[in-house]
């Protein structure tokens, strides 16, 4: 059986969402899957309630599949964040 892998999806379509959901279906692809509807979900996903490029991250996905027009935080300032993140 193939090792489940951690997914963060972070995107407010649901149509897109639901696009991304059935193709990993079709594929038979086991993932274990985190969904955010906006930039700030994501963070708090990932680092909690702390500051992004102090906190240690909680989730730790092996896959981010990131829309870069978010709410809230975009996913280029969500990169951003990832990048500076002196906790890798």
């Amino acid at each position: 059986m193939a090792e489940r892998i951690d997914i963060l999806l972070a995107e407010d379509s649901s149509d897109d969402a639901a696009f991304f959901l059935h193709a990993l279906a079709e594929e038979k692809i086991a993932a274990s899957i985190k969904t955010a509807r906006d930039g700030a979900a994501a963070l708090s996903l990932m680092f909690g309630k702390g500051k992004p490029e102090n906190a240690t991250p909680l989730l730790r996905p092996k896959l981010i599949v990131l829309d870069l027009k978010l709410p809230k935080v975009s996913g280029l300032e969500v990169l951003r964040r990832l990048k500076n993140n002196h906790t890798r």
